[in-house]
């Protein structure tokens, strides 16, 4: 108890020697405007605001930024304030927004009446460098490289046709529609991905207990994921590789000229469903799991305690799974 009362006498003097409690209301409009050309790239960061960027076709840069808070403080400094950053040298715009909140010593902090949002339209030639906390960003019918850094967001992207996207995300959900691509990166924490639609020749992901989503999508995957579960139904791929630790993990796969299918599963169960169409070896293992296969035209067909393996149609693929504690079904779509 006294070391309580302590504590409440510090709390009312410093209270005290803070003044009254400071309350402001901060209302901004920005608007910006930058004559661009091909090879120019926009580097964003806008901390917790949520970032919209749609195409236009003129070759000017517009970046709209409004911000609404009710602000109210209890400390010692300064006011609390929004400003934001516009520079443009070297081939590069570059946009920061900042909060600033005056107090160094904050005993309350108060945020109310929210509104925190960047609007970009600018030529889909300009590469895309975004960076943020806790905003999301929508990015729609883009066509030169993006990469986007993002806690406690989401992403949303829709019509893109570009070389390389690249996504960090923690504590967020991602979802990619209608992507035409060369090369997809996405790194998650806590975070889903779900992709549809989507054509890439090589998409690298990795998650950390979330889970990843990618139907009617073709080219090829290499994923990595932990406590979340794998759903993939390609329409087309040459190869896949998944690992996983506590998750299910599903593969469907249509068309494959030379199917590449690698699963290494600890505690989760696998199945794998593979066209009628399709010519692959297996080699099925499981240390506590069971095991089935059940597929036409098998050859050289081998079974013992823990695995299975032989040639469906001759072989021609490959396919492995293995799993610690998991249950393996490999079947064929009807």
């Amino acid at each position: 108890m006294a070391r309580s009362s302590a504590l409440f006498v510090i709390l009312l003097g410093v209270t005290a020697l803070a003044g009254s409690v400071e309350a402001k209301v901060i209302d901004k409009n920005f608007h910006e405007q930058f004559k661009v050309g091909e090879g120019v790239r926009l580097d964003l960061r806008f901390g917790d605001g949520d970032v919209d960027i749609e195409p236009w076709d003129k070759d000017v840069l517009d970046v709209e930024v409004r911000y609404h808070a009710d602000v109210t403080e209890v400390g010692l400094g300064g006011e609390p304030d929004f400003d934001v950053k516009f520079r443009q040298a070297d081939g590069v715009v570059e946009i920061v927004g900042r909060e600033t909140y005056g107090s160094r010593l904050v005993l309350f902090r108060s945020v109310a009446d929210y509104e925190y949002v960047y609007t970009v339209r600018a030529p889909s030639y300009v590469e895309l460098r975004l960076a943020g906390d806790d905003g999301d960003v929508n990015i729609k019918g883009w066509r030169a490289d993006i990469d986007c850094l993002v806690d406690d967001g989401d992403v949303t992207v829709t019509g893109v046709a570009n070389e390389r996207t690249r996504i960090t995300f923690e504590d967020g959900d991602v979802r990619i529609t209608g992507l035409d691509g060369r090369g997809l990166d996405l790194v998650g924490d806590d975070g889903s991905v779900h992709m549809s639609g989507c054509t890439v020749a090589e998409a690298r992901i990795r998650l950390e207990d979330g889970n990843l989503v990618a139907v009617k999508c073709e080219g090829n995957f290499v994923v990595g994921v932990d406590d979340g579960d794998v759903l993939l139904a390609l329409d087309r791929t040459e190869a896949v590789h998944v690992s996983g630790t506590d998750g299910d993990v599903r593969i469907d796969v249509a068309g494959a000229d030379n199917l590449d299918l690698d699963v290494a599963a600890e505690d989760g169960d696998v199945q794998v469903t593979l066209s009628k169409s399709l010519a692959y070896s297996f080699l099925i293992t499981t240390g506590e799991g069971g095991v089935q296969v059940d597929v036409s035209d098998i050859e050289q067909y081998t079974r013992t305690e823990h695995s299975i393996s032989g040639d469906v149609r001759g072989g021609g693929g490959y396919v492995r799974v293995r799993t610690s504690d998991g249950d393996v079904l490999v079947t064929e779509s009807p």
